[in-house]
């Protein structure tokens, strides 16, 4: 009996010291729990941001500086940004792109009612006879196959982006002021042109149409044609009745251009369009000392640029830039007459300078020197290709007139 009575108290004892024991190391963690606790509160009252909560004034501001695709993917996160995408003022600027799907230009032509500046840019890839002439005889083992392929998948691809164009055009092209068409060969699109009446501004690159549509055209005051192939088949002479129909044009840039007479676009100018301020001429094309010295009559010019042009200015230029004392950049390019002779007597009517480029010419570095002296205004000189000018005489000149940029190739 003795022995079972101890036997049960030793068993009572060892269970509260279990159960001492299990309390305590409960209480234990709970005040580990209780002290921790904070900490974690702490951290959710930290207050985050959302894109979303912000003003429409300054979500409107962040979108503008979006690329239609970032818009669209915006749009599509939530309700509010959604909203804020449809505003009309986004989209004062486009730029429509050949791979920009049917739906976001579905969304952008009823989006755009206050669409100011319009930029269309087709595809690269764009051939045409000659060119797929040129492909299948220099490039024999690509599969013929898969070119044709690539051509109707193009030609898909463009069927919608046109057709959106044209809808553009039609819709909204009464409002544009600037207009910018790249690598366009789709001649209906090109003349519908015509409808845009208050545009002030046309950039046209590497387009081809006979374009007789755009005479109609009246308020420009700025056109630039790039590489435009300018048909043959029309009787008009296009790009002349261009600028004649505009006499408040103030920039002109003609750049490599076929079928364009640069003789009489020079006559034209000089008769019609004396507001001009910045004339750019290059290309391939023989022009005529009488055309070149009838420039002379633009005596507002500011910014002259004749590159690559066939002349022999020895007379045209003296009297050239006698009148036009206003020019502050000035380029002529590949003129092989040019030399110290008849270019250092010419530098005392260009006091306005800031910019002078003597590219192919045969000048020497004593009509570099005489330039950098001569020219209070003058911050930047290039004279690249000049068998007569050596880099180490462009180095030292740039030495000792650092204010002044002038490369040494």
């Amino acid at each position: 009996m003795y022995l079972r009575s101890k036997a049960r108290k030793a068993k009572k004892i060892k269970q509260n010291v279990v159960k001492k024991t299990y309390f305590t190391r409960s209480t234990t963690r709970q005040t580990t729990l209780k002290k921790s606790a904070p900490r974690k509160k702490a951290k959710s009252l930290v207050r985050k941001e959302n894109l979303c909560t912000l003003p429409d004034d300054i979500l409107i501001e962040i979108f503008s500086h979006l690329d239609l695709k970032s818009i669209s993917k915006c749009a599509m996160s939530c309700s509010r940004l959604n909203y804020i995408s449809k505003y009309s003022t986004l989209y004062k600027t486009i730029h429509l792109k050949y791979d920009l799907s049917p739906n976001i230009l579905k969304s952008l032509l009823s989006k755009a009612s206050c669409l100011k500046r319009l930029s269309i840019e087709y595809q690269t890839f764009d051939y045409d006879d000659d060119l797929f002439d040129y492909l299948i005889d220099d490039y024999l083992d690509y599969d013929i196959d898969d070119f044709l392929c690539d051509q109707f998948a193009h030609a898909q691809d463009n069927k919608y982006f046109e057709k959106y164009i044209k809808l553009f055009i039609q819709q909204l092209g009464g409002k544009l002021d600037f207009l910018e068409v790249v690598r366009c060969r789709n001649r209906d699109i090109l003349l519908s042109i015509s409808k845009c009446t208050n545009l002030k501004e046309l950039n046209l690159t590497s387009c081809k149409s006979n374009f007789e549509t755009l005479i109609t055209l009246g308020n420009l005051k700025k056109i630039k044609f790039k590489q435009c192939n300018f048909s043959q088949n029309t009787t008009l002479a296009v790009a002349v009745d261009i600028i004649k129909n505009n006499v408040n044009l103030k920039k002109v840039h003609l750049v490599s251009n076929t079928n364009v007479d640069i003789n009489k676009i020079c006559e034209t100018l000089s008769l019609n369009n004396l507001q001009v301020t910045d004339l750019h001429l290059r290309g391939y094309d023989e022009i005529n000392d009488e055309s070149i010295r009838s420039l002379q009559n633009l005596i507002n010019l500011k910014s002259l640029v004749l590159c690559y042009i066939k002349c022999d200015p020895v007379d045209s230029l003296p009297h050239l830039l006698a009148a036009c004392r206003k020019l502050e950049t000035f380029e002529i390019c590949e003129w092989a007459e040019l030399n110290d002779n008849n270019f250092i007597p010419a530098l005392d009517m260009l006091r306005q300078l800031t910019k002078l480029r003597l590219d192919l010419t045969d000048i020497t570095i004593k009509s570099c020197r005489r330039a950098v002296e001569k020219l209070p205004r003058l911050k930047e000189m290039h004279v690249h290709g000049n068998g007569r000018v050596h880099r180490a005489q462009l180095a030292k000149l740039q030495k000792k007139f650092a204010d002044i940029t002038i490369p040494y190739y």
